[in-house]
């Protein structure tokens, strides 16, 4: 390692000794108020288990979360405009039809929003301009990327969007010169360790709210060995409280103490994704159909969406790797390999059911594109219909018997997919030819797969290395910031991509009709 590469690192640890954590502890009596009131309704409504509370009051802790994690105040439009408020009043006026006991507790809860939301007051927004005063070289992190832009605007709004930073937690780990200032918002738990054990600048400071649990994270030493360095950061760095007190409504507050938290697994939404995944899930009814389903995972992505990517053995996703060993790399992984941290690739349009690949292909097809396209989904129709009519099994029977080596359930998928294009053995592809019909031409339909298959290999090399130089030219930091980025390949003749941060993968897989493959879609909805 070069002396050069070593200043940035060895001012970090010099950083340590001299740094200081503290808390800014923030009250707000009428948004305390709503967090505990809804906290009680989600208890009640735990005992009846009733399907019709889920989706009002998901909406609820996703709005309860976001204001304890981000200062967009709680009238941001972006956040709950004041269509979402008038339909959740009407979602739980239905729900209280059927549990009249519970409106009167519906009905406060509701009455606490309503006037958050009028009242539109920010105040951690408050203590942000306070701590920052004075202040040369500032940042402000955020444990969700999503919430940046709106948070960027809240800046604007101020007129201060020059003098302070806002990062996300994937920044702040390359940073390498120390600021001045740091403030996180939220509990301290929500950040990465390094973010109090190898600060990043002089004073870090946790705004929170007082009802939020929270601990020092920094339990152990990062330096085993390093006595004094330990010993050092033990004394000094211990995150010490100061309570700042804002002005707040006080009228009809519940009586509470400060005994009274809001666990983080309370307080931080978690999507249940075999809940969302359910609702794709092919049923037997439309495989009779001929809707043969995919083996899917299901991912969820940055900013509340998700999409389901093909799992079964072979499949392959393009993917982004920010890792400090392989910055910038892009490559086709294995789906089951893919792991949170990296970012996938997938269609820039959601509303777009044509494959990225398929325009760049057509391209290099030319002329003979739409005759190729035509053949392939003729003998994909054909061989859909057989398996609907006979059954997989019979199908498969039927394979085997006309010299196919590897005719089972998951390969007969895998064939009905739109997705593939040929068998790997030209054995099996002749199988397939003869079952619905078309022994005749195998040795053409043969040739009319290859050309495909070889289209499809060449468009996706072309895309690989477009994408490549595009990553090795943008600004890298914006796609950690945010989490997502657009690249468009209009010079290839394709369609654009969006490169979405991995969040979490099921540790499941799904049975999902093709076209809900690679496609966007928002989690909330689910």
């Amino acid at each position: 390692m070069s002396f050069t590469t070593m200043q940035p690192v060895s001012g970090l640890y010099d950083l340590q000794s001299r740094s200081q954590v503290s808390q800014i502890v923030v009250e707000h009596a009428e948004f305390k108020e709503f967090c505990f009131r809804l906290r009680r309704l989600s208890q009640a409504v735990k005992e009846i288990d009733d399907s019709c509370w889920q989706q009002p009051l998901r909406k609820l802790r996703h709005y309860r979360f976001d204001q304890c994690a981000a200062p967009l105040g709680f009238g941001n439009e972006a956040i709950m405009p004041r269509r979402k408020l008038a339909e959740l009043k009407l979602e739980l006026e239905i729900c209280t039809d059927y549990y009249p006991k519970l409106k009167s507790e519906v009905v406060r809860l509701m009455e606490s929003l309503t006037s958050l939301v009028d009242a539109d007051e920010n105040p951690l927004m408050n203590e942000i301009v306070n701590e920052t005063r004075g202040s040369d070289l500032k940042a402000v992190l955020m444990k969700e990327s999503r919430h940046i832009p709106l948070f960027a605007e809240i800046l604007d709004a101020y007129g201060i969007t020059n003098s302070i930073e806002v990062l996300s937690q994937q920044q702040l780990r390359k940073i390498e010169t120390p600021y001045d200032l740091i403030l996180c918002i939220g509990s301290s738990r929500w950040f990465n360790e390094f973010t109090f054990r190898t600060p990043r600048a002089r004073n870090t400071r946790v705004i929170r709210f007082s009802w939020l649990a929270d601990s020092d994270c920094r339990t152990t030493a990062l330096f085993k060995g390093w006595d004094e360095t330990r010993r050092e950061l033990e004394s000094r760095k211990k995150i010490s409280p100061s309570t700042i007190i804002s002005t707040s409504i006080t009228s009809g507050v519940l009586n509470m103490d400060n005994q009274d938290w809001l666990p983080d697994e309370e307080l931080i939404p978690r999507f249940d994704l075999s809940l969302i995944a359910n609702r794709f899930v092919n049923r037997d009814a439309e495989r009779e159909e001929g809707r043969y389903d995919a083996v899917a995972r299901l991912f969820e992505l940055e900013g509340n969406r998700g999409a389901f990517l093909e799992s079964s053995d072979g499949s392959r996703a393009m993917v982004i790797d920010l890792d400090e060993n392989s910055i910038g790399m892009v490559s086709r992984l294995p789906t089951n390999v893919i792991t949170p941290g990296m970012f996938v690739l997938l269609r820039g349009d959601p509303d777009d059911d044509a494959e990225y690949i398929i325009p760049i292909a057509d391209r290099l097809l030319g002329n003979h594109a739409v005759g190729l396209r035509e053949f392939q989904r003729r003998w994909k129709s054909a061989l859909r219909s057989l398996t609907a009519s006979l059954g997989a099994a019979k199908t498969i029977a039927y394979l085997r018997d006309e010299g196919s080596t590897i005719a089972n359930e998951i390969n007969l998928r895998n064939w009905l997919s739109p997705r593939s294009i040929r068998t790997d053995a030209q054995n099996d592809f002749f199988a397939i030819m003869r079952v619905i019909g078309m022994k005749d031409i195998e040795e053409k339909c043969w040739t009319y797969a290859t050309q495909i298959d070889s289209a499809h290999r060449r468009a996706g090399r072309r895309i690989r290395s477009e994408l490549l130089r595009q990553v090795l030219e943008a600004d890298l930091s914006e796609l950690e910031k945010f989490g997502e980025m657009r690249f468009d390949l209009e010079g290839l003749g394709g369609k654009p991509l969006m490169a979405l941060r991995v969040v979490r993968v099921s540790d499941f897989t799904s049975n999902v009709a093709h076209h809900h493959l690679n496609k966007l879609f928002s989690l909330e909805d689910g």
